[in-house]
């Protein structure tokens, strides 16, 4: 089951279209359960 990231059916689909390197490099703040990081599109 991938990480909950806390995103919603969009911004995950927007994630979902870039490289693999990029979604990881870009998920990795979410990853650490640090609460103080926010998305804002």
């Amino acid at each position: 089951m991938p990480a909950d990231l806390g995103l919603d059916d969009m911004e995950a689909g927007v994630l979902g279209n870039l490289p693999a390197r990029v979604q990881e490099f870009l998920q990795q703040p979410f990853l650490g359960g640090d609460q103080s990081v926010v998305a804002e599109w």
